[in-house]
């Protein structure tokens, strides 16, 4: 008949003492899936914004830049240097805060990450031409 052996008893094959049994700890929670957040109409505008307001500060600094490299070795100077400058400066502000803006405002859409875009929709497609046809681009 099997008595039951205190836990001090008990010994592993290497003779060395036997850890009493531990449960394992429980697997962490399921993780969800990370979505980009909608964007709403107010979040557009501020990415438009924000282009706009990059696209002139790089205008204006490389438009004065500009203006200045055009007129200083020309031997232009007092007011008709800086009318010169300004006017180069304003006209690429103008130019680069639209070119920006309008990039910016084509960035900003209202889907989140793992709906379907261009590109998913172009993979998908790309996907479904390789099973039915193999071919494999």
């Amino acid at each position: 008949m099997n008595t039951p052996q205190s836990p001090s008893s008990v010994t592993n094959i290497d003779g060395a003492p036997a850890q009493p049994f531990r449960t394992p700890p429980p697997p962490p929670p399921p993780r969800r899936k990370s979505q980009k957040p909608m964007t709403s109409g107010n979040a557009c505008m501020q990415q438009v914004g924000m282009g706009l307001l990059m696209g002139s500060l790089v205008g204006s600094s490389m438009g004065l830049l500009i203006g200045l490299a055009i007129t200083l070795p020309s031997g232009i100077r007092g007011r008709k240097m800086f009318i010169i400058a300004g006017n180069s400066a304003l006209k690429s502000t103008a130019f680069f805060a639209g070119l920006m803006g309008i990039g910016s405002a084509l960035r900003c859409d209202d889907y989140t990450q793992d709906e379907s875009s261009l590109f998913q929709t172009m993979k998908y497609n790309h996907l479904a031409i390789n099973r039915s046809n193999h071919l494999y681009i």
